[in-house]
């Protein structure tokens, strides 16, 4: 398990490698959060950032197959 960075997933928009996704909303913090995980194209990508804000970025997934879930 990888966490991806802004260059990485640059160089994954478009190519046929799957990433996983996992998201979640973290309730308690605590070893019995949900979390919801997919495998996923990277079909775009973009940054912003105004002067002397942190950059932030967007990205669009693409899925290839149900989304499953668990717990942490």
């Amino acid at each position: 398990e990888a966490n991806l960075d802004f260059q990485e997933m640059f160089n994954d928009i478009g190519s046929t490698t799957a990433v996983t996704v996992r998201f979640a909303q973290r309730d308690t913090g605590g070893s019995s959060d949900k979390y919801y995980q997919g495998s996923a194209f990277i079909s775009s990508l973009s940054m912003d950032s105004g002067v002397e804000d942190n950059a932030t970025y967007s990205v669009t997934f693409t899925g290839t197959a149900s989304v499953t879930e668990g717990t942490d």
